[in-house]
C-alpha cells in the first residue's frame, strides 16, 4: 500500500478496487462482488460510484485498503497502521 494511493482518478472507487481481481484473472461478476465487499468492510459501501477526487484523504487510503485485502493476500506490510493524523 502507498501512501499516494496510485489511484485511477478517471475511475471510480469501484473500478480501482475491481482492478487488483482483474489482473488476478477473477470473473466481472466475482469482481465486483469482492470489491464491493472489501469496500463496505472500509466503510465505503454507499460511494462506490464516486471517483476519488471526490473523497477525502482519509477515505482515498481506505479504498488503497479495500484494494489491497480483495485479493485476501496471506500479509500486508504497512508503515504506522495505527496512525493518526
Amino acid at each position: 500500500m502507498f501512501q499516494s494511493y496510485n489511484l485511477i482518478g478517471h475511475q471510480t472507487i469501484l473500478a480501482n478496487v475491481e482492478l487488483a481481481l482483474t489482473i488476478s484473472g477473477v470473473s466481472k461478476r466475482e469482481r465486483k462482488r469482492r470489491a464491493r465487499e472489501a469496500l463496505e468492510k472500509v466503510g465505503l459501501g454507499a460511494h462506490i460510484h464516486k471517483k476519488p477526487n471526490q473523497l477525502s484523504g482519509g477515505q482515498m487510503q481506505r479504498v488503497a485498503i479495500a484494494r489491497a485485502l480483495v485479493n485476501d493476500p496471506d500479509i500486508i506490510l504497512a508503515d504506522e497502521p495505527t496512525r493518526s493524523t
